[in-house]
């Protein structure tokens, strides 16, 4: 039984009494001894003299150097025990192997795992990261890319699928807005086109002023798209001019090409010799129009007809409204009779109207887009704010309150836009109100000394007028480009003459020029240079027109009888603007 209890080589079993003998531990055939004889460690550890006691510890193994484990148990309520000592790293060696065969196994099967999941990961991930490769190349706009083959059907091949329908989608939407915008491009293209031939239709190509002895007159169109329906127009003959102003229903394409219909029979009637009176000539133009009007597009237009040596105001309307006159310190409306809009029904009378100017009287003719001008409330300009703004502005020029009511309309609106064309036509019989206070003329020969002695004649006479500083040398910058256009365009010899005018006005001082050369208008016609070019790239010359828009508060160029009519000017006082800095126009 004791041999039993033995677990390895190197411990052994054993009974323990009371008095300390040991009993049958097999050491050299001892069958039984005193407990110090036998092995002294364990003396040292059981107690003795006693009835032995349950006991573990640690002890020196008997047999070598190592550690044994002791247990003693009591064997029953009698006076034995009985123990055993043997070494714990023999008892746990199996469980040592079995640990280090767990261990073992463990990290084959986390090797086995880690395989298996970073061949699931690649599986999975591989067209997630070509994906997202393609994806980079479609955003850099390659629609052309290849995306991953996927045979699965999970959630990575509907994505794929997804991606590259979305691909076409996207590919088709490109294609589609390439067309769009290329074909946008071309629209604009020609509605910019249409517009500049509209423009041209119109006298200053929509900004028009004339300023003579006997009358001064000045129109403005600014239409609500890039085309527009209004219209305007004038033309003098000998002691008459003649005038009109129109506003045709609808906006955009089609009122263009109505407008330009419109206004192909009004310069006819403009143009003609003699003068159709104009209640007549608005019931031509009616019958014209009426034909082949399938749209039903109408037109509200005035045409009139002064005398410029009496001063007599013939006009008629068709639809359109009544002008203001501002006479003296009041503004009322003119009356009018008036037919109805052109182009609805054929055969139809225009009543006249007479309405004899007076010195420094001034009409204003306008279109709807004015009165009907609307704000962020909706609410309507109307014709008061109109009225009170050429008292406001009665002592200026034409030009300034006709600027002035452009920005009336501005400020009023607020930013709101507008859907309707405005056009503004401006008539006033010069009188003492706005007379020039000094007027100064001389003729010029247009041979080599031309430029160098209109400089010095204006120098002399702008001094005489009291006119110093940056001003007169802007004029005589001006009166130099504008001589040296004539003297290079005009087509004129050394026979020809050039007129300067100088007159000095209380708010402003004018220069004109006027000489019987070719039709030549330097402001739209003479080459100018491209502002902000290279050095390398910078034309020679082509700056005096830069130079007399910058200089100048307000030019214009007209064509009478056969002489070609250039004015500049400038604000004098407080409204004299400061002198722009040229030197960033050269090249």
């Amino acid at each position: 039984y004791l041999d039993d209890l033995a677990i390895d080589d190197r411990g052994f079993g054993f009974l323990l009494t009371r008095d300390g003998l040991v009993i049958g531990a097999p050491l050299d055939g001892v069958i039984a001894l005193p407990l110090a004889e036998l092995y002294p460690a364990l003396a040292d550890v059981l107690p003795r003299d006693s009835t032995p006691q349950a006991l573990q510890a640690r002890v020196p193994c008997p047999r070598d150097s190592g550690t044994c484990e002791l247990r003693i148990r009591p064997a029953g309520p009698g006076p034995w025990a009985v123990g055993v000592v043997y070494a714990s790293d023999e008892v746990l060696r199996p469980l040592h192997d079995y640990a280090r065969r767990v261990f073992a196994i463990g990290l084959l099967m986390l090797g086995l795992l880690a395989f298996i999941v970073a061949t699931l990961t690649q599986r999975l991930t591989r067209p997630l990261r070509e994906l997202a490769r393609s994806s980079r190349a479609i955003a850099r706009g390659e629609l052309d890319s290849d995306l991953p083959r996927v045979a699965s059907n999970d959630e990575v091949g509907d994505l794929v699928h997804a991606f590259d329908a979305m691909r076409r989608d996207l590919g088709n939407y490109i294609a589609e807005l390439e067309r769009s915008t290329a074909q946008r491009a071309r629209l604009e293209g020609e509605f910019a086109a249409a517009a500049e031939i509209q423009r041209s239709m119109l006298p200053g190509g929509g900004r028009a002023e004339v300023t003579e002895n006997r009358y001064a007159l000045w129109a403005r169109l600014r239409p609500a798209r890039a085309v527009g329906g209004d219209l305007y127009s004038y033309a003098q003959h000998e002691d008459q001019v003649r005038f009109a102003i129109g506003d045709v229903s609808d906006k955009g394409i089609a009122a263009a090409l109505f407008m330009a219909r419109a206004m192909g029979l009004v310069e006819e009637w403009l143009m003609q010799d003699g003068g159709i009176p104009p209640g007549i000539a608005l019931a031509q133009l009616n019958d014209s129009l009426s034909q082949d009007n399938e749209r039903c597009m109408f037109l509200t237009l005035t045409l009139g007809r002064m005398d410029l040596s009496t001063g007599e105001l013939c006009f008629a309307s068709g639809g359109h409204a009544p002008p203001l006159l501002l006479r003296g310190s009041e503004v009322h409306t003119a009356e009018q009779r008036r037919g109805p809009a052109l182009a609805l029904q054929p055969e139809i009378e225009f009543p006249p109207n007479r309405l004899m100017l007076r010195a420094d009287d001034r009409l204003l003719f306008y279109t709807d887009g004015f009165d009907e001008a609307r704000n962020l409330a909706g609410d309507a300009l109307g014709e008061s704010p109109l009225a009170e703004a050429m008292l406001r502005f009665d002592d200026r020029a034409l030009g300034t309150l006709g600027d002035a009511l452009f920005a009336l309309v501005d400020e009023f609106a607020g930013g709101a836009p507008q859907h309707d064309d405005m056009t503004l036509l401006l008539i006033e019989r010069p009188g003492k109100r706005l007379a020039p206070q000094q007027v100064d003329e001389r003729g010029f020969a247009v041979d080599e000394r031309l430029v160098g002695d209109a400089r010095h004649w204006l120098r002399e006479r702008g001094r005489g007028q009291g006119v110093e500083g940056p001003i007169l040398g802007d004029l005589e910058l001006m009166l130099e480009e504008i001589l040296c256009n004539i003297r290079d365009y005009s087509g004129l010899g050394q026979t020809d003459n050039v007129s300067v005018r100088l007159a000095r006005f209380a708010d402003r001082i004018e220069l004109r020029c006027v000489d019987g050369g070719v039709a030549f208008n330097p402001l739209t016609d003479a080459q100018g240079a491209e502002l902000g070019a290279s050095t390398e790239n910078a034309e020679i010359g082509g700056l005096g027109v830069h130079l007399i828009k910058r200089l100048s508060d307000r030019h214009s160029y007209h064509r009478e009888d056969e002489r070609n009519i250039l004015r500049v000017e400038r604000r004098l006082g407080e409204d004299a603007k400061p002198t722009p800095d040229t030197s960033e126009d050269q090249p």
